[in-house]
C-alpha cells in the first residue's frame, strides 16, 4: 500500500502562523499594514482618514468609486481586492522604481524598462559630463596659475 501523504491547501487558502515570517498571507498583511501606516501619515492632512484618501488620492488613480469597506480590505492585505488599488497605494507611495528594481535583481532589464529610464539615464549622464567638463576646466586652471 502506497502511504498517502496529507495535501496541504493551495498557499491562500493557508491560515499561517502569525510568526511564519516567510508566509505570503503574512507578507501582504505586513504591507497592508504599511499602506495603512501610509495614509494615516499622508503628507496632506486632507488625506489621513479613509474618506479623504479616497477622495484626495485614490481619485487620481481609479474610476470607479472606491468604498471605505474595500479600502479597509487592502489596508488589512486581503488578496482579493482588486490590484488597482494597491496600485494606486503604490503610484502615491512612489514605490514602482524600487518594485521594479527588485522584480529585475538577477535578470537582465526588458527594453520596455531600458525605454523607462532612457531619460533618467540621458539626464545622469549629461550631468556626469558637465562635472568632468568642469573638472577638467579647474585643473587647466590651476596649471596655468602655476
Amino acid at each position: 500500500m502506497e502511504d498517502k501523504e496529507e495535501k496541504l491547501p493551495p498557499i491562500f487558502e493557508q491560515t499561517p502562523l502569525s510568526n511564519d515570517k516567510g508566509h505570503p498571507l503574512n507578507l501582504i498583511a505586513y504591507m497592508g499594514d504599511e499602506l495603512k501606516r501610509h495614509r494615516k501619515y499622508h503628507p496632506n492632512p486632507d488625506a489621513r482618514s479613509a474618506s479623504g484618501f479616497i477622495d484626495n488620492v485614490l481619485v487620481k488613480y481609479i474610476s470607479e468609486p472606491v468604498g471605505r469597506n474595500r479600502l479597509a480590505r487592502a489596508e488589512e492585505g486581503n488578496i482579493k481586492v482588486d490590484f488597482s488599488l494597491y496600485a494606486a497605494y503604490f503610484s502615491d507611495m512612489e514605490l514602482w522604481p524600487d518594485i521594479i528594481n527588485a522584480m529585475l535583481i538577477g535578470s537582465k532589464p526588458t527594453a520596455r524598462y531600458l525605454h523607462f529610464i532612457k531619460g533618467e539615464l540621458k539626464s545622469d549622464l549629461s550631468q556626469g559630463i558637465d562635472v568632468a567638463q568642469n573638472n577638467a576646466n579647474n585643473r587647466l586652471l590651476r596649471e596655468r596659475n602655476r
